[in-house]
């Protein structure tokens, strides 16, 4: 498990050292001392940027730090306020009664080995998840507020239950009148629970003090709302990351299915890797697209009724997606983080390199044993035409190249193919790279069948494609496919299925001449002196034999990606939410992203935008 502790100010680290001191025996930690008050912009950076399991917020005096980190995050927040004054009931206050909805749990001012038992048995228990909610309790005044809790629980999916005992099948929430309705060494939470005549005095919050000072983990007086929102936050926390990458990151167990692809509000463009924006409600965006995807190309009957380019329709891969849809290693999206997508895993076997007389070598010897359920090593891309900045273009002055992947003649910017021209990269190497036919069937260890079959199936696929987006008037140009092999059948032949995502960061999408995916962020990088400096280093790797061509741009030619302005950020954000919003209006039943921009209102934006670039 990964957390990130943050503490208000520098002073508090009498009180988070040894609390990091203690988390590290059993966790990953990361510490940051940020102040929710002179530093908020950093703080919202960082918790976009930061992807783990908990954060634990502390903070003296009017504490608002935790407060304000669970507002900004999904994941579970332990705040801790610390004993600056009146011997920390003011900070203890301003954790504790946090409004519905944004949930904190608290302990005792300073009390921070409450929070590390209790996160050593989240741990243990966290695989088994939270699905039941009991709150302990004999006092029949409660009755009311219990309701609230059971009402937010049935609309949530979360079963909420009450009585005078424990329950060993739930998260028990103790209801606190006395000193003896604390259990501290368990792991559960504790409500105080008070008369409306009681919670009007300010001395009854003295008590409240002296029982968080007793142990254990606490929430807001009378909120119950809270706890079962804390509940939800504790089972809706992911499993482990296995991998982090710029713009997702692969969650779960090693070897056991599913794993969880958790889309980030992160881009990477130009093989950078994180980019300094986030782009808010990408993540989510990017997850529906997937699901969509994965689901409208599954489906048979999405191929019995599309009429395909008659040099296809004899051919055995459109028979089996006729007969049984596009194979796929998607599950579908976690119903409580929309971000997620649940999908079965493929084995990633990594090519290993050397440098031999200046020059990059990779080895791709594991494919020759012709694996199962594993990632094809290989970006298929294709392309319907060559839009402005194809890099096609590069490539395509070679005559036996064009041979090679079906055109007569070098095409020119404009062209369009009414049969997608396909091209192959490398996938697994530090920088993709753009290889003959011959190379992507010999480092892939395919047979002349299987390579004919993955070529076929990504033309079907992105014709499919094509008409799909056709619906909702945008024009597909070109976008990549990431395969895995299957197992082999009865007469041991592998096939192939759809693994990663499909959506605008793989995909060339346009209407009105204009671009609604990441050739627009592409566009507005172009004219930064970064580029210049990327392509630069890019060179000198080459030249070198070396793969840090990153390492050059930063160290020796001291570029950095420069932030987008918040008009252009604000621009992109609505190609993602337009997109998912025309796709749900057209092919389902529900439309997602109500407010977002229709697609008209998008491209006029970013026509307007690239006239100021200009």
């Amino acid at each position: 498990m990964k957390i990130f502790v943050v503490f208000g100010s520098k002073s508090d680290e009498t009180v988070a050292t040894p609390l990091v001191q203690a988390l590290s025996k059993d966790f990953e930690v990361e510490y940051e001392a940020i102040s929710a008050h002179r530093d908020l912009e950093k703080l919202q950076h960082r918790m976009a940027n930061w992807t783990g399991d908990a954060v634990i917020a502390g903070a003296g005096l009017a504490a608002a730090l935790p407060g304000v980190v669970a507002a900004m995050s999904r994941l579970p927040v332990f705040g801790v306020p610390v004993n600056s004054q009146f011997g920390g009931m003011d900070s203890l206050a301003s954790i504790a009664q946090m409004p519905p909805g944004v949930p904190v749990l608290t302990c005792g001012p300073d009390k921070t080995d409450a929070i590390v038992s209790f996160l050593k048995h989240y741990k243990k228990q966290k695989s088994a998840g939270i699905t039941k909610v009991h709150f302990v309790t004999s006092r029949t005044d409660a009755a009311a507020e219990i309701e609230k809790a059971k009402k937010l629980g049935d609309e949530k999916g979360l079963a909420v239950s009450s009585s005078a005992q424990k329950r060993d099948d739930s998260f028990n929430v103790y209801l606190v009148t006395e000193e003896k309705d604390i259990h501290a060494d368990e792991y559960c939470l504790h409500l105080p629970f008070f008369t409306k005549e009681e919670v009007n005095k300010p001395e009854t919050y003295l008590t409240v003090l002296k029982w968080a000072n007793k142990g254990g983990l606490w929430v807001g007086a009378n909120n119950t709302r809270n706890a079962v929102q804390s509940a939800l936050r504790l089972a809706s926390s992911l499993p482990e990351i296995l991998y982090e990458g710029s713009v997702k990151n692969v969650r779960g167990t090693k070897g056991q299915s599913p794993y969880i692809f958790e889309f980030s509000d992160r881009y990477s463009i130009f093989d950078w890797g994180q980019m300094p924006d986030q782009l808010n409600g990408k993540g989510e965006s990017l997850a529906f697209m997937g699901n969509f995807f994965f689901d409208f190309l599954g489906k048979a009957e999405n191929w019995k009724s599309w009429k395909a380019p008659a040099q296809f329709e004899k051919t055995p891969a459109l028979q089996t997606l006729k007969q049984q849809g596009a194979f796929h290693h998607g599950l579908g999206l976690l119903g409580n983080n929309p971000r997620c997508l649940a999908v079965k895993p493929v084995q990633v076997i990594e090519p290993k390199s050397s440098s031999e007389g200046g020059k990059l070598h990779w080895d791709y010897t594991a494919y020759k044993q012709k694996p199962e359920n594993a990632l094809v090593p290989l970006e298929v891309i294709f392309r319907f035409g060559v839009p402005e900045g194809s890099s096609l273009l590069k490539r395509t002055s070679d005559s036996n190249y064009c041979k090679a992947i079906g055109l007569s003649t070098s095409p020119k910017s404009g062209d369009r193919f009414e049969i997608p021209v396909v091209e192959y990269s490398t996938k697994l190497e530090t920088s993709d790279r753009y290889i003959s036919y011959d190379e992507a069937q010999t480092i892939a260890g395919l047979s002349t069948e299987e390579f004919e079959e993955i070529t076929t199936l990504s033309k079907l696929l992105a014709l499919r494609l094509k008409d799909c987006f056709a619906g909702i008037g945008l024009e597909l140009w070109d976008g990549k496919f990431e395969f895995g092999f299957t197992t082999k059948d009865k007469a041991g032949k592998r096939g192939f299925m759809l693994v990663d995502s499909i959506g605008p960061d793989e995909l060339r999408l346009t209407r009105d001449d204009v671009h609604l995916s990441k050739e627009a962020l592409r566009g507005y990088y172009r004219h930064s002196p970064w580029y210049a400096g990327l392509e630069k280093a890019k060179d000198l790797a080459q030249q070198r034999g070396s793969k840090e061509w990153k390492d050059i741009c930063i160290n020796e030619l001291k570029l950095l990606p420069p932030p987008l302005s918040q008009s252009v950020k604000e621009q992109v954000e609505m190609v993602y939410k337009g997109i998912v919003k025309a796709l749900s209006q057209k092919y389902c039943a529900q439309v997602t992203y109500p407010d977002a921009w229709s697609l008209d209102d998008v491209v006029k934006g970013l026509k307007n935008k690239k006239k100021e670039v200009a």
